[in-house]
């Protein structure tokens, strides 16, 4: 492994930190670089210049530059920032097999939508964080994983009561054990795309480009609903820090065997595992530690065991 010698790990890189300012800041600088990216796209003609359209672009930019507040509440509600991220690598691309119209169309439609009148969407976990199959990403069909198929939106024949929950469960076990890391969740995360029911293991993904959204399937187990957040966070927690931090020299090949996965692996994808798995045994270790009501579970040490061993 070749480390990016530039500079130390980044603070609060693996763990929260109680203040929480270093995620706070590169989530700042990353939300600003997404509106820059739509701004910079607009202005340099990936949309016509309608009268109708320079007016919406111009109510955006007012808007969203004379109030960072609202800034990031309209990206985050929106779903724009998958949108303008895939549309900034690639010029065009199909969704899920489907021609799509022309991204900047939906970044500006959705944002004028938003900044005109925002609302709460129905499924709401907790305060800013909601459970949707509005899912914009046009990456949610490539699949890293060689057991999946993509993360198509499926309520996985579950009733949306039992989805919420179930999710709610889980978080109200994670901010009894972690509350730290609970706080830092709810600065990241906002939303949840349901893809599927699976009762014999959780099937959850992430994407680099989709900063803020978590794919996950339902399991019975709150447990493992927790551990499986946990996890995902992680995921969006270090592709929001590889956007400003260097890490790896080597991230993307030559593949090498991985203790986790099935197949080769390159060194981001190893270090993706570790830096989820380790918080995942810490979250074990902090529940053996507590006296919690979860402890009376007989499966509680297999759990732990289990996590170690990977």
């Amino acid at each position: 492994m070749t480390l990016a010698p530039e500079a130390a790990p980044p603070i609060g890189m693996v763990f929260p930190e109680p203040d929480h300012i270093s995620l706070k800041h590169r989530l700042h600088r990353f939300r600003r670089m997404t509106l820059h990216k739509i701004l910079t796209a607009a202005k340099s003609g990936a949309i016509s210049h309608a009268p109708a359209e320079r007016e919406t672009l111009t109510r955006i930019r007012e808007a969203l530059l004379n109030n960072p507040q609202h800034l990031d509440s309209c990206l985050k509600s929106s779903g724009v920032t998958p949108i303008i991220w895939c549309f900034s690598a690639r010029d065009s691309w199909t969704g899920q097999g489907q021609p799509t119209p022309h991204p900047m169309t939906n970044i500006l439609s959705r944002l004028a939508e938003e900044i005109a009148d925002p609302h709460e969407p129905p499924w709401i976990i907790a305060p800013g964080l909601r459970l949707t199959t509005d899912d914009t990403n046009p990456l949610c069909m490539e699949e890293a994983h060689p057991e999946k198929s993509g993360n198509k939106p499926d309520w996985g024949g579950r009733k949306i009561n039992e989805w919420l929950e179930s999710l709610r469960t889980a978080f109200s076990l994670i901010n009894r054990i972690w509350p730290e890391l609970n706080e830092e969740f709810s600065l990241l995360i906002d939303r949840i795309i349901p893809v599927g029911y699976d009762p014999s293991r959780h099937l959850s993904a992430s994407y680099r480009e989709a900063i803020g959204t978590i794919y996950l399937t339902l399991h019975p187990d709150p447990l493992v609903m927790a551990t499986a957040l946990i996890h995902e966070f992680q995921h969006n927690k270090i592709n929001l820090i590889s956007y400003f931090d260097p890490l790896l020299h080597n991230a993307h090949s030559p593949l090498y065997h991985s203790p986790v996965r099935p197949d080769p692996r390159p060194l981001w994808g190893i270090l993706l595992a570790v830096h989820a798995f380790v918080p995942v045994e810490r979250f074990y270790r902090r529940i053996s530690e507590s006296r919690d009501s979860i402890l009376s579970r007989n499966d509680f040490q297999a759990l732990i065991e289990e996590t170690r061993q990977k």
